[in-house]
């Protein structure tokens, strides 16, 4: 009757669990190895490591010293050209300016004007432009005959002239012919030559314009 009843019961119910072999359970020795290899982690080369943490070496080090400063050697001569040009170009303007100023002054003001040094016979230690109202061909502050004054030059800029003290514009703008120039250092040997006609016309130019070397300029 039971074993009726038991064999009912696995008739009836669940389908039944049968083992035809031993059952198999997995143990140490079956689980599978893997290797770190293939795992996420990334692999780190220790070669790798010790060229990213290496520097330069001297022999490195020193060859690029002497670069830069080969470098240095063709580049400094160049920038001082370019700082005296610059101060020789400044200067230049400056007497042009000079000029124009006095000679439209004239013409305006129907008076004589005057461009002289600061300093008498000497160019160099900066220029003063204004109305010679009294014809004496002196500044009278007194009288408010000063328009402008300018600078000594800058650097090593030598200005030299065929006018010993003064330039004088009439009132009808024309002048007496001179010229001026504007010297750099002997190491730059460069020029700028300003030249003023009869009819007080002002006109600029360069060594290679006006002709002359630097020696027979700039002595």
């Amino acid at each position: 009757m039971v074993g009726a009843l038991l064999g009912s019961a696995f008739v009836f119910g669940p389908k039944p669990i049968l083992f035809s072999k031993k059952p198999q359970f997995l143990t140490k020795s079956r689980l599978p190895l893997i290797p770190l290899t293939s795992m996420n982690a990334p692999v780190i080369n220790p070669r790798l490591i010790r060229s990213t943490l290496s520097g330069f070496t001297l022999v490195e080090l020193l060859a690029a010293l002497a670069i830069v400063a080969i470098t240095a050697s063709f580049a400094v001569p160049s920038i001082n050209n370019l700082i005296s040009n610059a101060r020789m170009v400044s200067e230049t303007n400056k007497i042009v300016e000079a000029l124009n100023i006095a000679r439209s002054k004239a013409v305006s003001a129907r008076q004589n004007t005057v461009i002289a040094p600061i300093t008498a016979g000497n160019w160099n230690g900066g220029v003063q432009v204004f109305l010679d109202l009294n014809n004496n061909q002196a500044l009278d502050i007194d009288n408010g005959e000063s328009l402008q004054n300018y600078l000594p030059p800058s650097g090593h800029i030598i200005i030299n002239s065929t006018y010993a003290n003064r330039v004088v514009y009439r009132t009808d703008g024309r002048s007496v012919a001179g010229s001026f120039n504007i010297c750099s250092d002997s190491k730059t040997k460069d020029y700028r030559h300003i030249a003023i006609a009869l009819s007080g016309r002002i006109r600029t130019s360069n060594p290679n314009e006006h002709g002359l070397a630097y020696g027979a300029v700039c002595p």
